[in-house]
Order: C-alpha cells, then structure tokens, then sequence
C-alpha cells in the first residue's frame, strides 16, 4: 500500500468502519488503494464497499500465501487463474466442498485478460499461475498437513485468507 501511495497524485483519503481509501491518480489513472484487513469477511466488505462507492472498471487483489505446490519455492509470484473458498463445506447437504450452496459458484475464475497482462509483466521472481484456496483460517506447518485432502480434491497451489471472498464479491457484481 505504501509503495502505491507513494507514487499517487491527487490522493484523496476516504474512511469507512475503520478502513481508509485513497483515491487518485496512479501512473495517470484513476486508482483506489485500500488494505482490506485480514480475513473473509473484511475482505469481502471491503470489496462491496469499494465497488459501491467508486465503480470500478477492474479490481486487483494482492496477498501473502503458502505454497500447497511443492513446486512453489518462498518469495514466488503466484497469479491466480482461480480461487475456491475450502471453508465452504456444505458436504453435508450434498454439495461439493467450496461450492456455495444453491448456487452455481464454486470456483471464481481470474479475468483472462487481466492475467494475461499480469504474467507478461512479471519480474525476476519465479512466476506460477494456479488455483488459491481461501478459507479463515491461519495455516501453519500442522495444519497445511490437515489440508492435504483438500489439496487433492480442489487442487489448490496456494492456500491465504482472502482472494476467494474479493473474488466472490468481484463475480457477483460482474
């Protein structure tokens, strides 16, 4: 967020349940930079707060993940072609786990476009683009073993706390 604020002009600070948005201009853009807080439910107000508010044309999401990827080494980039919400879990009703129930939405696909340009400007760190699971819930070495099952059945090669309710929210709102 620093590193965006620092090079936005015309910044303009909004505040909403103790989140602040700053709009302006990014590299001669109309932009909005916010820190969501952590978790799903921040993160999904957040989300519908700021599409409420600025209407925006494109929505980016950035976050810290752990690798379910062997493949996937510390400090690689990890660009999500999807996302799926593994807390979802209505297996008990008959659904398919992360699949919301009564409803078509399972996984939340990434804008082709927008991925397209996202790897073509990748840096010197490793790049991957593969599917992140988001649930609410801080995964440390003891509990990435509990996700092996999930790892399987949803194919995640990432696992962090957010991407999957901006995505939700980002879906719904088209």
């Amino acid at each position: 967020v620093e590193a965006l604020l620092s090079g936005m002009e015309e910044m303009r600070e909004h505040v909403f349940g103790g989140l602040t948005a700053y709009a302006g201009k990014l590299f001669g853009k109309e932009a909005v930079v916010c820190k969501s807080g952590v978790g799903k439910v921040y993160a999904a107000m957040t989300t519908q707060w700021l599409i409420q508010d600025y209407s925006p044309q494109v929505v980016l999401f950035t976050g810290v993940a752990g690798a379910l990827n062997p493949d996937y080494e510390v400090g690689d980039i990890v660009l999500a072609k999807d996302c799926v919400q593994y807390d979802m879990d209505a297996r008990g009703l008959g659904f398919p786990i992360g699949t919301i129930p009564y409803t078509e939405l399972r996984y939340f696909r990434s804008d082709d476009h927008l991925l397209e340009l996202a790897a073509a400007s990748a840096t010197e760190q490793r790049l991957h683009i593969g599917r992140i699971l988001t649930g609410d819930r801080f995964v440390a070495h003891e509990a990435a073993l509990q996700l092996h099952e999930l790892k399987q059945e949803l194919g995640g090669d990432a696992v962090e706390m957010e991407g999957g309710s901006v995505a939700h929210v980002c879906t719904v709102h088209r």
